[in-house]
Parts: C-alpha cells; structure tokens; sequence
C-alpha cells in the first residue's frame, strides 16, 4: 500500500476513498503521505503516532507530562519554475513570509504578523517533542533558544523562548507560563553543537548476526530514462539471488 499511483496500485479518484487495513508492529512516530504527483508537497500528508501497550512501555515514558507533535515543513507559494526553492518555512503548517521578498514579484495581499504555533510548557514538567520533517526539498535545522546564559536571567518578559523549525525563518513559540501575545527576544546562536545520527544510542541495541555470511546485504542499481525506469536488486546472504525490475511511469491526467 505504499507506492506510486500508476506503478505499485491505482490513484484514488477525486471524492473516492480507500481503506487500508494494517497491523502495526512498531510503537513510534511516523508520518503519512500522498505518493501521487506533488500531493504532499502541498499538504496531502499528516502525523501518524503509535504507542505502545500500557505493559509495553519504557521506563522514561512514565515521566512524560505531556507530548507534541512538531512538523517542520518547507512552503511553495506555487509551482517552482527551474531549480526548486521553498518560499517558507513552517512550523505545524503556520509561519510568515518576508512581504518585501513578496512584493518583488507584484504579490501585494502579504502580512507579516501572522499568529505563530505556540507550545506550552510548564516548569519542572518532562514533554516528549515528536518530531517530523515532512519538508518536500529542504533540509531542517531544529533548535530552541536556550536563555541560561551566564550574567543572564533564564526567563524572558514574555516568559517565552523561540522555536527555530530552520535557522531564524521557521518559527513557533515555546511559552512558559500562560498565553502571552509578546513574542520572545533572543540573542543569535554564538555556537552550535552537532549531533550525528551515529551518535545516538536506541533505547534497544539490535545485535547483527555473529557470522558475516548469515547478515544480509542489499544492493541497488538505478537506471533511469524516457518513460521508465529500472531497478536491480542483489541480496548477500547465505543464499544470494538478483532480480531486475523495469517500470512504466504512467502520465499524470
């Protein structure tokens, strides 16, 4: 069920509907999308969170106080012409848009103070951020400003910190206290720490298999040209096969 319309299944007309029937076997965030054309690029898409049984969870989600889902987004005011470049970034589908970049290209009906998405938080509570890149193009950047600076209180006047979805055009608003209209002030990142993704530790290791020959290992080769394209796939294990697959790519109606 996951695949392109005209290749792996059929389109979903317009006003038809489909059912997908499934069992999940992971507990987790996820997302779901459009595969058709440029569908989710545009909004066709959506968080998808799974948890765990109640006698299933780990130990850290007891102290959870609440949890948030965040989707970071890139914006495309319309269809790009030549090299693609978003127009916003958004933070759970709300943002802003810079009105002199707008009126450069005659788009006068821009305002600059559209309402934020805003987080409430609570002092001394734990909160589970859930975060999703649904972005069609654009790499994300993810912070939020951390006001514990030395010689400096650790509470703005809005009692309210800056979410960054990407570097300082995505935003939303952490808030501390109750709702506030006064948006947050904050100093420009000085430094910046980078975490890899290989420095992570899951929360449950996975063991690969002691002998080399018993892991399997897979192989793609793509080929690509005029209304097609082709896969071969070679697997390494104590048996190994190749397949070749070619594909029709069907013109979008």
């Amino acid at each position: 069920m996951d695949g392109t319309s005209g290749i792996t299944q059929c389109h979903i007309d317009p006003n038809g509907t489909t059912v997908y029937r499934f069992t999940h076997d992971k507990a987790g965030t996820f997302w779901w999308h459009s595969h058709h054309s440029t569908q989710y690029a545009y909004g066709l898409r959506g968080p998808l969170v799974v948890h765990a049984p109640a006698n299933d969870r780990q130990s850290w989600e007891e102290d959870i106080a609440e949890e948030f889902i965040v989707q970071l987004a890139d914006q495309y005011h319309d269809a790009p012409v030549g090299a693609p470049i978003w127009d916003s970034m958004i933070v759970n589908n709300r943002g802003r848009y810079n009105c002199t970049a707008a009126a450069s290209h005659s788009f006068t009906d821009c305002t600059d103070d559209q309402p934020l998405t805003k987080f409430l938080f609570q002092t001394g509570n734990k909160y589970l951020l859930r975060l999703i890149n649904v972005a069609a193009l654009s790499p994300v950047m993810f912070s939020i400003d951390d006001p514990r600076v030395p010689g400096r209180s650790c509470r703005h006047a809005s009692e309210g910190v800056w979410f960054h979805g990407f570097n300082y055009e995505g935003l939303a608003i952490v808030q501390y206290e109750e709702d506030d209209d006064t948006e947050p002030t904050s100093e420009q990142i000085a430094t910046v720490t980078t975490v890899t993704e290989f420095e992570f530790t899951p929360l449950v290791s996975t063991e690969l298999p002691s002998t080399p020959s018993d892991r399997v290992i897979l192989a793609f080769d793509l080929h690509f040209g005029l209304g097609y394209f082709s896969m071969t796939v070679a697997t390494t294990a104590t048996s190994s096969c190749r397949t070749s697959h070619r594909f029709l790519l069907s013109p979008e109606v």
